[in-house]
């Protein structure tokens, strides 16, 4: 499915016509969804562990913090959250596009940032549209109500999508791999 196919989900929520191109289409659904496309699309991605965007990887050292920290380690461009338990007793900061920590290895387990739509899940794809949809359905159809019951079926649709993706696998509390001075 194309990014098009999810702008057009959007719109068909909403009652409004399709569009052709996500890029090239001049009408103002499809400026407006372009405008917001990406940092919705992360803002969902971020908002949850999506079986599907995590990532493991061994990260690399570099240039140590001036003070509060032993270690830096550098995240991957496309690192929206790196995902790691409290009850992993690894103490650490995230800050400036680095993972700040006193342990001597990270291998890290993140969310990225998907943008191959063909990556996507149906659910997810669904739940983007939806998403899409309560975002701008009142800037286009100036209807407060309509956009209430988008925004409620957005969120009905996100706990499903939630649970059928937390049910893919035997559920742990994600721990990075470490080591620890000790």
């Amino acid at each position: 499915m194309a990014v098009v196919d999810i702008y057009n989900r959007a719109l068909i929520k909403i009652g409004s016509r399709n569009i052709l191109s996500a890029i090239t289409d001049p009408v103002p659904e499809a400026s407006i969804i372009g405008v917001l496309y990406a940092d919705l699309r992360d803002t969902l991605l971020q908002s949850f562990t999506w079986n599907f965007a995590m990532k493991r990887v061994a990260l690399s050292e570099t240039t140590a913090p001036a003070f509060g920290f032993d270690k830096a380690f550098q995240l991957p461009a496309d690192c929206l959250r790196a995902v790691i338990d409290d009850n992993a007793n690894a103490v650490f900061r995230v800050e400036d596009g680095v993972l700040l920590t006193d342990a001597l290895t990270i291998d890290l387990v993140y969310i990225a940032q998907v943008t191959d739509t063909t990556s996507f899940p149906p659910m997810f794809r669904e739940v983007l549209a939806a998403y899409i949809a309560s975002e701008i359905c009142e800037a286009l159809t100036s209807n407060t109500n309509q956009a209430t019951k988008l925004k409620k079926d957005y969120l009905d649709l996100l706990g499903k999508a939630k649970k059928a993706d937390s049910q893919e696998g035997t559920p742990f509390n994600w721990r990075p791999t470490y080591n620890r001075r000790t």
